[in-house]
């Protein structure tokens, strides 16, 4: 028997909620006239991860902006310090 041709495509499966993670197996079994095709693919199914919600980005941007102003403010008031004060007689 020789193989003429293969065909590759992706399909979307639901996947239930309440199901286990783990590994599975998916198998696909296609009758055509007097052929007969199989295929196998092993996939695992892992826990979902928690997104970042919009409020805690924006959170975490705010405190990322405000240290980075403390630490300017701090960096210009040292260099300030450093500087002598000229003062001009008139």
């Amino acid at each position: 028997m020789a193989v003429e041709e293969q065909k590759s495509f992706m399909k979307e499966f639901f996947i239930p909620s309440d199901a286990q993670t783990g590994n599975y197996i998916i198998t696909l079994e296609v009758i055509y006239a007097t052929t007969v095709a199989t295929a196998s693919q092993m996939f695992s199914l892992a826990p979902p991860t928690p997104a970042i919600t919009t409020t805690k980005k924006n959170t975490q941007i705010l405190s990322i902006l405000a240290t980075a102003l403390i630490l300017s403010t701090i960096g210009t008031a040292i260099i300030l310090k450093g500087r002598k004060h000229r003062f001009y007689k008139n």
